[in-house]
């Protein structure tokens, strides 16, 4: 699991998105990402009190939430209240 060194707080999660890449005719590849669905996601920290816990996956709006940069990897904060759904385990 990805080390964070900052803890979001209230309703707020920090989740890191799946990059699945679909390859199309002519050998291009279109990240899942670019087209205009949902996106899963894993949660790696989340507030205090919340329904969902770290290691949850769950999906997510494709602009739900602010991007940022942890280490070079690219994670998306959002409130509790922006996630869809969680995947039963």
């Amino acid at each position: 699991m990805l080390e964070l060194n900052i803890k979001p707080l209230f309703d707020k999660v920090i989740v890191l998105p799946e990059l699945d890449v679909n390859e199309i005719e002519g050998g291009w590849t279109v990240p899942k990402e670019s087209k205009e669905q949902p996106i899963k996601a894993k949660v790696i920290a989340c507030g205090d009190g919340l329904i969902v816990n770290k290691g949850d996956e769950i999906l997510i709006g494709r602009y739900s939430g602010a991007r940022f940069k942890n280490d070079g990897v690219e994670l998306i904060i959002l409130r509790e209240s922006d996630i869809f759904a969680v995947f039963n385990k």
